[in-house]
């Protein structure tokens, strides 16, 4: 498991549903699992909203939160900063693997915009 930082969180005891997930593998056969959970209202006052992502490994999940002014920009952010965290990992465990080919460096997860041709 990655150490933690001041930026992480520890993964409470209630978790909002996941909305999508992506399992990686390393080099040798080992699972890092990806999960985004549903987008929620932040539950400081005034609290825009939240979207946790969790990444497990060696089945300890690391939770992360993400927070936007709406649910689409807190699951966007939610995305960036999951690319974020999947390099932390692909730093420590080496290269990360998806349907058995290498990653990328986005991890499949940047959007390209299929009008930037038109």
């Amino acid at each position: 498991m990655i150490p933690n930082d001041d930026e992480k969180d520890d993964v409470p005891q209630h978790l909002t549903p996941v909305i999508a997930s992506r399992e990686f593998t390393t080099g040798d056969g080992k699972s890092v699992l990806l999960e985004i959970h549903q987008p929620e209202r932040d539950p400081l006052p005034n609290g825009s909203w939240q979207c946790r992502i969790t990444i497990t490994e060696d089945s300890e999940p690391d939770g992360h939160l993400a927070f936007g002014e709406d649910t689409v920009q807190a699951l966007v952010l939610a995305l960036h900063l999951a690319r974020i965290n999947l390099g932390v990992y692909e730093s420590i465990l080496g290269p990360l693997h998806l349907f058995g080919e290498p990653a990328g460096e986005d991890f499949a997860l940047r959007w390209t915009d299929p009008f930037d041709s038109v």
